[in-house]
């Protein structure tokens, strides 16, 4: 599915986040920034132990934090760890769509053009797909709507559920 708001272009599709080739890669994380999660773990076995070792440097961050890290072997530039867990690893809407909107905004800020995003809320977070669908949709809407920089904004996932609670999500968003 693609959408356009304004000049970026969203896309929601099936794919494994590690082989995006965009400037940053948006990854869950609690907020002692430990990469045990199941997205989290396939970008550091992609990416490396760098990945985790310089994030675990820079935490603990806040729920709703975005933190910046290089992406080591991965072809993106950088890695953004989106704050959505405490050690309890339980999120709820609110937080989801504070650490993607955090995301984003970092992402403009080291000069990004393009991001991708899992389905954030889901693993960690024990959210549901739908109520996770609906804070990441909605985030990213509202902050491109806003005004960005971004051109592209991704959302990628293995899991056929999850890609259909985001295309359910996005559709409803745009005809809202």
């Amino acid at each position: 599915m693609r959408l356009r708001v304004l000049q970026t272009q969203i896309v929601i599709e099936p794919g494994e986040l590690a082989t995006q080739q965009v400037d940053a890669i948006v990854s869950p994380a609690n907020t002692y920034l430990w990469m045990g999660g199941k997205v989290a773990l396939a970008l550091k076995s992609a990416a490396g132990e760098v990945v985790e070792e310089e994030a675990t440097g820079k935490g603990p961050a806040a729920i709703g934090d975005a933190i910046v890290t290089r992406a080591g072997e991965l072809e993106a530039r950088s890695v953004i760890h989106a704050v959505v867990t405490g050690q309890d690893l339980k999120t709820d809407p609110d937080a989801i769509r504070k650490a993607v909107t955090s995301s984003l905004s970092a992402a403009e800020e080291g000069r990004a053009k393009s991001v991708a995003f899992p389905l954030i809320g889901v693993d960690p977070g024990m959210l549901d797909p739908p109520s996770c669908a609906r804070a990441v949709i909605g985030a990213i809407v509202d902050h491109l709507i806003a005004g960005s920089t971004l051109t592209e904004v991704r959302i990628v996932t293995e899991d056929e559920r999850n890609r259909k609670a985001l295309i359910q999500a996005a559709g409803s968003r745009f005809t809202a």
